[in-house]
This record gives C-alpha cells, structure tokens and sequence, in this order.
C-alpha cells in the first residue's frame, strides 16, 4: 500500500489487516522551479472553488458584508481551470489562501500557497494536517473545522490586520516556507520512492 500523507499512512498501519512493512510513505513533492517565496501586499485573497463549492460561496459573501472588509482595498481571486504556471503566478501575488478542500489525500494547494508566502486559512481536510502541524509554531495557518464559518471570519480578519505592520508576518512566512519547502522537497520524495522500490522482489 502506498500513500502520500501521513494522515493516510497512520490509519493503513492502524487499520488494515496488513503488516506495517507492507505500507509505504510516498513524499509528495512541491515543484520548486515553479513554487517559491515571494511576499505578497496586493491585498489579494486567493481561493479554489473546486471543492465545497457552496462552502466557498458562503464564506466570501460573510466576509465581503463585513465592516472590516468593506473599509479594506481588500479583493478576491479566484483559481480554477488554471496550469500549474498559472497557479504559482496567482499565489506568489496573492497575501492569504482560502483552503477549501474537504477531504484531501495530502491537500498539496497548502503547501504550495504556504511556500509561495501565502497564510492559510481553512480546512486542512485530514490529509494536509502535516502541512498544519509544521505551520504551527509560526501562526500562517489558520484551521478551520468544517463548516465552522465563523472560523473563516476571524482568519481572514486576523491576517487582514497582521498585514497593516507586516515585517513580522514576513519573517514568520519566510521561515515556514523554507521548512515546508524542504520537507516536501524533490530530494525527498526521490528517496521515499527509492526506499519503496528497494522492499520489492528481486528479478529473477
């Protein structure tokens, strides 16, 4: 069995009927000549209305009757039916990312909005609570359990305001980028497939 998300590989060694050498851990690689830091102050919120479609739709028409928002120059930008240049090219402008993706395999959008120098909003969808789990101790990312509105609300807010003094929101950004970049690095993910292809029967 072969995974990519430590949420998936903890539940196959937990829960199926398999020995724990039969389940493997492929590292899920961020394009790095396409995805890097830039810090972004064009008030821009980029969002992918792919996933909980209606979810998305709710949570941007609650943030733009708020107050707050409305006195803001803040906007939104939508990223659906775009290549993977584009996407970089959409993040790396952008200064938060609204996750909507609810259930997720690995939830590969956050890391790249992440290393792209883009603060998180929403849900981690299980498979990307890695990506929230090393996020953590720098506070770019903001969980929101499903469904949890209200949630969205105060971290977009939350952000919006960190962005009026930004130099530390950057040095926090900055250092998540790097430590997400690394763990989820071409390197990685080369040696976590060599290790699997090495548990195979030799030829005969």
């Amino acid at each position: 069995v072969l995974t990519v998300s430590a949420s998936d590989y903890n539940y196959a060694i937990d829960a199926l009927p398999l020995p724990p050498s039969r389940i493997h851990r492929i590292v899920n690689a961020i394009e790095e000549d396409i995805f890097s830091f830039s810090f972004s102050t064009n008030s821009t919120i980029a969002y992918m209305p792919r996933k909980n479609t209606s979810h998305s739709r709710v949570v941007l028409e609650l943030i733009q009757s708020q107050s707050w928002f409305k006195d803001s120059n803040w906007s939104f930008i939508s990223i659906n039916n775009k290549s993977h240049a584009e996407v970089a090219s959409i993040l790396a402008d952008s200064s938060i990312f609204l996750s909507f993706g609810y259930p997720e395999g690995f939830g590969l959008p956050l890391a790249e909005a992440i290393v792209s120098g883009c603060p998180v909003v929403g849900y981690h969808g299980l498979g990307g609570s890695e990506i929230y789990d090393l996020c953590h101790p720098f506070g770019v990312f903001s969980p929101v359990p499903f469904r949890d509105f209200h949630s969205f609300l105060k971290g977009v807010q939350s952000f919006i305001d960190q962005y009026r003094s930004p130099s530390r929101l950057h040095s926090k950004l900055s250092q998540a980028s790097q430590l997400v970049a690394h763990r989820y690095s071409r390197r990685f993910m080369v040696e976590s497939i060599a290790s699997f292809l090495k548990t195979l029967p030799s030829k005969i």
